[in-house]
């Protein structure tokens, strides 16, 4: 989590400069997804993997929970708190996609895990 804020809080001056605006959509908003895809995976898989015996299913919600207010505290941190940074609606829709694909992949993942389990 640290260092997605180092990352986010990087003078906006110290980016790469891009020319085209299509340029500059497609990698900023793929950076978030797959920023808060992989924060969600590693949230949801660790604390599960560290509290087996109780119930995931409420430790997977947490992690998105988890996940999602770092999102808006890091867009809000942009926008108020980081020189030549500005927080985007755009940027914490990206976040939130990286969130739920991220949560749907691990679900997917444990489910089948547990399925291949029951079937030995």
């Amino acid at each position: 989590m640290l260092f997605s804020f180092v990352l986010l809080g990087i003078p906006g001056d110290l980016l790469p400069d891009k020319q085209r605006w299509i340029e500059v959509f497609k990698l900023d908003k793929i950076l978030h997804f797959i920023l808060f895809f992989v924060q969600v995976l590693t949230i949801a898989y660790g604390s599960v993997k560290q509290y087996r015996a109780v119930a995931k299913s409420g430790y997977t919600v947490a992690a998105i929970l988890i996940t999602l207010f770092i999102a808006a505290v890091s867009e809000i941190t942009q926008e108020y708190c980081f020189i030549n940074r500005y927080g985007s609606f755009w940027d914490f829709l990206a976040d939130a996609a990286g969130c739920l694909l991220g949560f749907l992949v691990y679900w997917w993942w444990d489910r089948n895990r547990l399925l291949k389990k029951q079937d030995i």
